[in-house]
């Protein structure tokens, strides 16, 4: 028995073939194998450009980086490259904020984080999350710790760290972004990341 899914497998695999076999796809992907970094593709409308898109990444090997239009736009056209098979992110919009417990400035953080890990296959940025800072690789380094067990590290150490990435010191812990040290033990809430 052949489910939907099955069906929508097979009709976008039949689909990614007729477009792979046509000249303006062909010149397309010559053209960025030769270093043509931007390019502006009109006329595609739906679940064309997710197409499209997821074909070329698949072709080239390569992540991608898209600009859309707006927040809903870039949103859609991600959970379509992602229903292309093809893993995708909306990058979040917000204006750029030092506060450690923003909520914009900390989804935007978490992205930025995944992208230092590993980037994903595809980015699509909504036009107005280019207008605003994000932190910088060193910035977002110099703000992780990563502890194991048994690991030696002094507490000054420690403090520093926490200090820069903009947790405020207090003396008793009791919301987000604080930090206390009381003797050898160190009291860190930390927003979710």
């Amino acid at each position: 028995r052949v489910s939907a899914v099955d069906n929508a497998l097979v009709e976008s695999e039949s689909a990614a073939t007729r477009l792979r076999g046509t000249d303006a796809y062909k010149t397309t992907l010559a053209q960025l194998r030769e270093g043509a970094g931007n390019l502006r593709l009109d006329g595609l409308w739906g679940s064309s450009q997710a197409l499209l898109l997821s074909c070329l990444a698949k072709d080239l090997g390569r992540p991608l980086a898209v600009v859309a239009p707006g927040v809903e736009e870039a949103d859609l056209l991600a959970a379509d490259l992602i229903r292309f098979g093809h893993p995708a992110e909306s990058f979040p919009v917000g204006a750029a904020s030092e506060d450690p417990l923003d909520p914009e400035a900390l989804d935007r953080l978490r992205v930025l984080s995944r992208f230092s890990e590993s980037p994903p296959p595809a980015v699509v940025f909504p036009a107005l999350a280019l207008l605003s800072s994000v932190a910088g690789p060193e910035s977002l380094s110099n703000r992780r710790l990563a502890l194991k067990a048994g690991q030696a590290i002094s507490p000054e150490a420690v403090l520093t760290i926490v200090s820069n990435a903009g947790l405020e010191r207090s003396s008793r812990v009791e919301e987000p972004g604080q930090f206390a040290r009381r003797g050898g033990i160190l009291d860190c809430f930390l927003p979710p990341l």
